[in-house]
């Protein structure tokens, strides 16, 4: 089934420009305006929980989905709670550098993350820096969640999917031309495709050589892909490739996402984005700190984006799709992380010759 971006979003707000790093404070109802009092005692019901939230009136969380889409999900969580929000967005890489470093330190970190799942999720439940969801005590978890996006083994759950598929300029292709991965080795295409470095994120390895696998083998479908690149259309990550596809300079890029597609879209760029059939997708868990600062409000917060509520939020701001979307998910691969680093020097060579 072919999908485009409009079809899988509804916008609900303009999108925020998107930067590296965005400290935004989300100010809901103040504790002065809805008072809460402490809880004293073990916390048995999601209303003790609301209240002892509310009672700590504020969190900070720490994100790596588009800005709009993370910025979207904590603001409907302030708006429903009257809980203050400290929204950071830091791309995955620095979140596995920044939170370690800062919880070895003793600083002021995150009592929440959204998070690319990657090697960081399960060496931070190993190290002890997150505690896994289902040693919370949330009263009631996981509730009627989707159990094929929990994730116990890595002590967390998946609250929002990326699909990977394809991005196309509208003024080169036409629609209906590209609907599977291998479509993208048409002779056609030869010099008019680019990617971003699968060398600059783990995920990208993953994707790419488990899509590769799917279709002859990942050497020799990688290894076509490499073929049809124009030159110098190695882009650093998705953002600047996906901007190159929107000003013309190659004609797509697969294995790319639809938020960023969506933020491209929504400042006039002529593209569309279209998900295979079968496909991968990014991943986006929940985790929280194994001694936050507001220990109430992350699980608060944690059970809000494993909502359907939580979760459509986001999905819908961002270009993506929530785990309880059942309905519209095209046929997921999953792929070990494990892959990400006994593949990678492989996959970086085959398809972009080193």
């Amino acid at each position: 089934m072919r999908r485009n971006v409009t079809a899988l979003t509804r916008p609900r707000r303009a999108a925020v420009a998107t930067i590296a790093l965005a400290v935004v404070l989300m100010t809901g109802c103040s504790n002065s305006e809805n008072p809460a009092a402490e809880v004293d005692g073990p916390i048995d019901t999601m209303e003790e929980l609301i209240a002892a939230a509310q009672a700590e009136g504020e969190l900070t969380v720490y994100g790596s989905p588009p800005e709009p889409a993370l910025l979207a999900a904590t603001e409907a969580f302030s708006e429903k709670y009257g809980i203050t929000v400290n929204t950071i967005r830091i791309v995955g890489g620095e979140i596995a550098a920044r939170y370690p470093a800062e919880k070895s330190a003793g600083a002021p970190t995150a009592d929440a993350i959204i998070l690319n799942l990657a090697s960081f999720v399960p060496q931070a439940l190993e190290e002890g820096l997150v505690t896994a969801l289902e040693d919370l005590d949330i009263p009631g978890y996981p509730w009627d969640f989707p159990e094929e996006f929990l994730r116990p083994e890595y002590g967390t759950a998946v609250v929002g999917l990326q699909p990977r598929g394809i991005t196309y300029n509208t003024e080169f292709v036409s629609e209906g031309e590209i609907t599977d991965w291998d479509d993208i080795l048409d002779p056609r295409y030869a010099g008019h495709i680019g990617v971003p470095d699968p060398g600059s994120a783990p995920v990208y390895i993953g994707h790419w050589y488990t899509v590769g696998e799917q279709f002859g083998g990942a050497q020799q479908f990688l290894t076509s892909v490499g073929g049809q690149l124009a030159p110098n259309a190695v882009y650093a990550s998705g953002a600047p490739a996906t901007a190159a596809a929107g000003a013309g300079e190659v004609w797509m890029i697969p294995m790319n996402i639809g938020g960023l597609t969506k933020q491209a879209v929504d400042q006039g760029a002529p593209l569309e984005f279209v998900i295979p059939p079968r496909t991968t997708a990014d991943e986006q868990t929940i985790l929280v700190n194994s001694d936050p600062a507001h220990p109430n409000a992350a699980k608060l917060f944690a059970a809000f984006m494993m909502s359907e509520e939580g979760s459509l939020v986001m999905a819908e701001v961002g270009g993506e799709m929530s785990p309880f979307d059942t309905a519209n998910l095209p046929e997921l691969w999953t792929w070990p992380l494990e892959l990400a680093d006994e593949q990678k020097d492989n996959v970086v060579n085959w398809l972009t010759g080193g």
